[in-house]
């Protein structure tokens, strides 16, 4: 009786190994084929850029954002536990790299829209805590050449830095009826916060 359990017991073991050494070989054959699609259109659009390939380059990095921005929306429990994630850092660069192609090929409206969506992804201080000190130093500075060079097209082209703020006033607002500033606007010839029966 006791050679049945055991035979029984050694069956059982060899099957659960070959089972689960199954699983592992197919997950290093589907490890070993897949690669990240959002580096490799970066890349792809990086190489297009030196060559002068701006509208290839467009579109390179406009499939890296596609990537990106799908992989954020769909990814699973089990894509979490086996791929990495999505790279926000990178699709900020794919942005601001796509942004830098469109201003060379004269568009520099369209360009204004890439860097806005590059600060979006990486304004530059929203790592606290999630990266290392070095990391959050690196994603610093690449928002901030983003913010340099949108500064330095708002400078040469002034038109379209216009209606770039929080939102475009109307004529009239902040001013009630009668034309008089808001009350916190309302200046005042008396020294303190201002004068309390303008408000």
């Amino acid at each position: 009786m006791k050679n049945k359990t055991s035979t029984r017991k050694r069956v059982l073991t060899v099957v659960l190994t070959v089972f689960v050494g199954a699983i592992i070989f197919a997950f290093g054959i589907t490890q070993r084929h897949w690669f990240d699609a959002q580096y490799v259109y970066l890349d792809n659009g990086n190489a297009a850029y030196q060559t002068d390939d701006l509208q290839t380059a467009i579109k390179f990095y406009d499939q890296s954002l596609s990537v990106y921005k799908a992989r954020m929306r769909s990814e699973t429990w089990s894509e979490r536990f086996l791929y990495p994630h999505p790279d926000r850092r990178a699709a900020a660069q794919a942005a601001f790299h796509k942004g830098m192609a469109l201003l060379k090929a004269k568009q520099a409206e369209a360009a204004v829209e890439a860097f806005h969506e590059s600060l979006v992804l990486n304004p530059g201080n929203m790592y606290e805590g999630t990266l290392s000190a070095k990391d959050q130093e690196a994603a610093r500075e690449e928002a901030g050449v983003v913010k340099y060079n949108l500064m330095l097209l708002f400078k040469s082209q002034p038109q379209l830095a216009q209606g770039q703020g929080k939102g475009k006033g109307k004529p009239g607002d902040g001013k009630p009826g009668d034309g008089k500033p808001v009350p916190s606007d309302d200046p005042s010839s008396k020294p303190g916060k201002g004068d309390k029966d303008a408000i």
